[in-house]
């Protein structure tokens, strides 16, 4: 199942700082990344049970190799509907929505920068999936909530929308970082230099 990568930053602090209105505007932007997560989503998951196999049998080597090209794909994803946001964001917030949207392009471009680190994760995510390490994905997200929390208390006050989707990308950003991390566990744990059994 597609894993819930791409939350925003908890709405009630749109609401609560902005407004029902922005919240509904913030909505109807990040709903844009769900685009790239679909083309994502059905790459890592039909790769999913190899990397559990990979993972069962220790071949170090191959599940390594197969992570490493669904995050790259990932990034490649991201990057281009970060690009795709820069070039033709304005048009396409008119096209979806309407001609008053169109002002919000760098909304847009931060989001999909978000979504850009949420579909890097999302793919990290399947590796720590498949090598069953599931207090990990625990603590990861005890990592980014406080993250999202904190972003959005110094930034939406000050910058509007904007601010909220940068602290939607910090904290994608966090959860990128924190499943690298993970991801280095668990490949040192193949080369037998540490245990994971704390975060099995």
């Amino acid at each position: 199942r597609m894993q819930p990568v791409l939350a925003p930053p908890p709405p009630h602090f749109v609401e609560h700082l902005l407004g029902r209105t922005d919240l509904a505007i913030f909505a109807a932007i990040g709903y844009v990344t769900i685009t790239g997560l679909l083309v994502v989503g059905a790459l890592t998951q039909s790769a999913g049970p190899r990397l559990a196999r990979f993972h069962a049998e220790r071949q170090a080597v191959s599940f390594r190799r197969l992570l490493a090209k669904l995050a790259v794909f990932s990034s490649v994803v991201g990057i281009v509907g970060i690009i795709g946001a820069i070039v033709f964001g304005r048009w396409l917030l008119t096209v979806l929505y309407r001609a008053e949207m169109s002002d919000h392009v760098a909304t847009l471009t931060w989001a999909m920068a978000a979504g850009a680190l949420g579909y890097v994760s999302s793919a990290l995510a399947h590796g720590i999936t498949a090598a069953r390490c599931f207090r990990a994905q625990v603590i990861i997200l005890s990592l980014t909530v406080p993250a999202a929390a904190v972003s959005c208390w110094f930034l939406i006050p000050r910058f509007g929308l904007v601010g909220a989707a940068e602290a939607w990308t910090i904290a994608m950003g966090v959860k990128t970082l924190a499943s690298l991390a993970a991801i280095a566990w668990i490949l040192r744990r193949f080369n037998g230099r540490a245990g994971w059994a704390a975060l099995a």
